[in-house]
Formats: C-alpha cells, structure tokens, sequence
C-alpha cells in the first residue's frame, strides 16, 4: 500500500518551516555538494552502474495505520539483515552497500521509518513504535522465516532506536551493528531546536542545489550523494519538497537509548568515521564506557559521519568481516582484535 503524507498540508500551515536537531549542524555556511551540477548527474564508477543496473525488490507494511517502505536484494531464505538510517535519511541510504551485502550471500532489506522517505508520516512519533516497525518489515520480507535470527545495522540517529527496540527482542536477532550512532546520556543530550526556513522549489534541479548533509561535510563520491538526494525528492502539485516530515524531531518521544545500550544482551559491534564530526573525543570516550565491554570498535578511515557515502567499500568489507566472524561464533563472542584497525591507521579521533 502506497502512503499517502498529509506533508504539503502541513508544510503550508506553518509557511514551510523545518525543525532542526543543532546537534547535527555547525555555524556557518552550508555546503551544497551539488549545486555546481545545476541539476546534472555526476559520472560514477562502472561498478556503480552495475549495481544500479539491478534495482532492488520494493515492498510496504502497515504498522499502527502507516506504510512503510523498504527496499531488498539478495536471495529469500539467506541470512538476513535488515538496515535503518538515520534523521531525515531514507532507505537508499544504504544503496551501495545494501546490494554488495548481498552479493556476499545475504538477504538485504533496508527500510525508511515513519516520517522519512516513502513512508507515511505520523502525528507524532515514538522510538518504540519505530521498533515494531523494524520488526515489522522484517517479518514482511521473510528475515524471521522458520524463526531465523536475522542481523539488525543502523546508521547514525537509527541507531538509538535499533538499541531501544532490542528489549525483550533479543532472542530474535544474531548481532546488530553500528554505524556513526551518537549515544549521550539524556542529561547531556540537547533540549532546543532551531527553526530554518524551507520553501518547496519549482524544479528537481532547484532542490538538488540545496542539498546538503548534516552535519555539514565534503563527499568525493558526489554519484552517490546526487542519488539519495534525488530518491529523498518528491513532486506534488507542481512543486518538489523533501520527503522527510520536518516535525519529526520535534514530535518524537525518545526513550532511553543509553541505558538500553548498556543493558543490551545481543551481540554489538560498532563502526564509526575517523573523521566524523558526531562520534569523536569525550563522546566516543563515554560510548565506549557504556557499551557492553566485548564490544569492538573500529574506526573507518577517511570516513566522516555518512560512512556509506564516503567509504562504501570500506564499510561493505567491514560488514562482511563482522557478520562473517559472528556466523563461524554462532554461540561465542567475536574476538574484537580480528576488527581493529589500529595496525593501518596513522590518527583518527579513537582517544
């Protein structure tokens, strides 16, 4: 079932303004990765047109009332794996990545929450709502067939509520995974949101000007920065707007990601961007505290925040590692030294 967002309505009730997270954005000036293209597609490598040659399979669910959109690739009845993203992401994020998965014999399925890409937005949200919704597609896509446990990975603001979401699901799933999630104790997370004006634009090319990541960063891979701009883009009545509710962050009831990540008995692993501007210094110091103490961490380099864009194929070998070591340990912890990467790294923000 296609959704149907009420965003236009809503976005022209309160004369297009967005709500934004400050934690994920710096003082100064934006950068607009494709701006220069003036609506063009940048070239991008054959290996990424082979991928794009073979789209993925698309389905929805209906979870409490709203659709929810998720994309996958790879064999049915293959080791599962269901991937989220992050605040106003979508699905596609993990295009690249999500089909080379597969390719190493896994069944892929990545998802958009309620509020984000082609699913269908909420009067209000919550992280455990998003949860069912995680569990929801995974049973639509057939991960949890003949009660097969199935790996969860999260990227960025998705993994607090992957974290969340584990609670009395544990038995369900083989090991989730990390990518760039900023866990803060709630005390320290920040309370305000800033109000930027948005506006619908009257052309694809118009809007693709605008975009730009958060927090604001450089990408070289600027084929696969134009594709998930295009993909987070709709038209309605004329005119293009993001597909993300704006309001998401500001209607969502958050639960406790910190000291669900503390008490979480699945296996965990993280990964973050050497040069992320969200998980460094006395964050990643305090993260590493709080995780359960057999979780390894390993740094990508020459990865900022959206790791799948800047690294995709650093990330995927990763992945492949991980998920590889925790099949042969079915029953055992990972040894995290088969993951680090302080014997080729020459800095970073580890500590």
């Amino acid at each position: 079932m296609r959704p149907t967002p009420c965003a236009w309505r809503r976005l022209r009730q309160t004369g297009g303004m967005e709500i934004e997270n400050p934690a994920l954005t710096t003082v100064g000036e934006p950068t607009n990765l494709l701006a220069a293209l003036k609506g063009a597609r940048p070239a991008a490598p054959d290996w990424v047109a082979a991928l794009a040659a073979r789209p993925p399979e698309a389905g929805f669910v209906e979870v409490d009332g709203v659709a929810i959109e998720y994309f996958a690739w790879g064999r049915p009845g293959a080791p599962g794996l269901l991937l989220t993203h992050g605040i106003r992401a979508h699905a596609r994020w993990w295009g690249l990545v999500a089909p080379l998965l597969a390719q190493a014999g896994y069944r892929v399925i990545a998802m958009s929450f309620s509020g984000h890409g082609g699913s269908g937005w909420r009067e209000s949200y919550r992280m455990d709502q998003q949860g069912a919704e995680m569990f929801a597609v995974a049973r639509a896509a057939g991960l949890d067939r003949n009660d097969a446990r199935f790996f969860v990975g999260a990227h960025s603001f998705g993994g607090l509520t992957a974290i969340c979401a584990l609670a009395g699901r544990e038995a369900a799933l083989a090991g989730v995974f990390l990518v760039d999630s900023a866990f803060t104790p709630q005390h320290l997370e920040p309370g305000a949101h800033v109000a930027r004006k948005s506006r619908p634009y009257l052309s694809e090319a118009e809007a693709l000007a605008r975009f730009r990541l958060a927090p604001p960063q450089t990408c070289d891979n600027l084929y696969v920065v134009d594709e998930i701009a295009r993909q987070g883009l709709i038209q309605e009545q004329g005119v293009w707007r993001w597909r993300f509710d704006p309001f998401y962050f500001d209607s969502l009831v958050r639960s406790d990601a910190w000291g669900a990540l503390a008490s979480t008995s699945t296996r965990l692993a993280v990964f973050y961007g050497e040069l992320s501007a969200i998980v460094t210094g006395e964050r990643l110091k305090r993260f590493r505290e709080q995780a359960p103490p057999s979780t390894p961490f390993v740094g990508i380099p020459q990865a900022g925040h959206h790791v799948m864009l800047d690294q995709p194929l650093a990330l995927t070998a990763a992945v492949r590692t991980l998920l590889g070591c925790w099949q042969q340990n079915a029953a055992a912890e990972c040894p995290p030294q088969i993951l680090t990467t302080s014997n080729i790294k020459n800095g970073g923000n580890n500590d």
